[in-house]
């Protein structure tokens, strides 16, 4: 714990630095936005806030292809906060200005990828393992707070917030609890001692839990979606990887087997996943669907199967050991037999691979 507190506070003192001295500050998280990204962001724009200067957060999604519950926070703060899309940011950078990324560590998962080098600085602030992927030879300084041990961006956020001592109120510390409590799935994954201390810190700030509770409530429609996605005849596949009783993998693999050329929301597919890990004795899960930007796979463990390590070996893809996602040019069933392939490469040669349900034949 004491090297990322050394870590944290390097890191702060050079963003500090930087912040005093630049023009304007960008402020963005991964594509498709989730309640970690988007409330990390909104902290940091807040941390801007302190140094009274110019800060914006670029969001480049379609509001169609947003969560409901994001677009809400986004939709009810957008008085205090400068939202802009991708356009408009590459519109207002100039030769000091510094971009602040929230929640991800790889350049093909933002909006602003392909315009790193028009900033002087960098700073990476994300809870994944570190894939290098944020690159660009131009600059001239890279700086990154990466703790994979970390529950969410948003624990680490408001550890900056709470170091910096920012007066931040209700509607900040809501969003950063919703952030946390997404990326723990209701605490039961991925905390620490330190994320119950940020969680002490929200609630003195104010956070309510009864307001965030609303936030994660499903549209009737989107649970239809999701739920005939999973359970539809035959979408859904259970195998089992076992080298002894003591050491085996319960996965599901989940595609839409009958029409695979379906659109999904992004989203729809991570809480597919997520989902998932409600049923006894899955270890881990993997649904596949297509999307307006490709094929994705979003992958949830409980933690002993890491799944970041299997999607790494993707192309796009990456996480950490309980949540990892990918994105992918093949068609969802080539990407199954893909990941599926990098699994059973990934285990020893004594594993064994059993086909749990369903033990008929699945129409193609």
């Amino acid at each position: 714990m004491g090297e990322f507190m050394d870590k944290i506070k390097h890191f702060k003192i050079e963003l500090d630095d930087k912040i005093r001295k630049c023009n304007s500050i960008f402020i963005l998280g991964h594509n498709d936005p989730d309640f970690d990204s988007i409330a990390s962001c909104i902290g940091m724009s807040e941390y801007s806030n302190e140094f009274n200067k110019n800060n914006y957060i670029v969001v480049n999604d379609k509001d169609i292809d947003i969560d409901s519950g994001v677009k809400n926070i986004i939709d009810i703060s957008r008085n205090k906060y400068n939202y802009i899309d991708k356009n408009k940011a590459i519109e207002f950078i100039d030769d000091n200005s510094i971009l602040i990324i929230c929640d991800v560590n790889q350049q093909y998962r933002i909006s602003l990828g392909d315009c790193l080098d028009k900033f002087k600085y960098i700073f990476v602030i994300d809870h994944h393992i570190d894939n290098d992927g944020i690159k660009s030879d131009g600059l001239v300084s890279k700086r990154k707070y990466i703790n994979d041990k970390a529950s969410s961006a948003s624990e680490m956020v408001t550890d900056l917030l709470e170091l910096s001592h920012v007066n931040y109120g209700e509607f900040v510390a809501n969003a950063l609890f919703a952030g946390i409590r997404l990326d723990t799935k209701r605490f039961i994954k991925n905390t620490t001692t330190k994320t119950y201390d940020m969680i002490k810190r929200l609630l003195f700030h104010g956070a309510n839990p009864d307001k965030i509770n609303r936030l994660f409530l499903s549209e009737f429609e989107e649970e239809s979606i999701i739920c005939k996605l999973i359970y539809n005849n035959g979408n859904t596949l259970f195998s089992k990887y076992s080298e002894d009783i003591f050491k085996e993998y319960n996965l599901s693999f989940t595609v839409n087997r009958e029409m695979p050329d379906t659109n999904y929301k992004k989203v729809y597919i991570a809480k597919a996943a997520d989902k998932m890990l409600k049923i006894k004795m899955i270890d881990a899960s993997f649904v596949i669907g297509k999307t307006s930007n490709g094929t994705v796979v979003s992958a949830r463990s409980m933690g002993e199967f890491n799944v970041g390590n299997i999607l790494s070996k993707l192309e796009h893809g990456g996480g950490n050991s309980t949540s990892a996602g990918a994105v992918s040019d093949l068609e969802p069933l080539e990407l199954e037999s893909k990941i599926k392939t990098i699994i059973e490469n990934s285990l020893s040669c004594y594993y064994e691979k059993t086909d749990i349900y369903p033990s008929k034949v699945v129409k193609k």
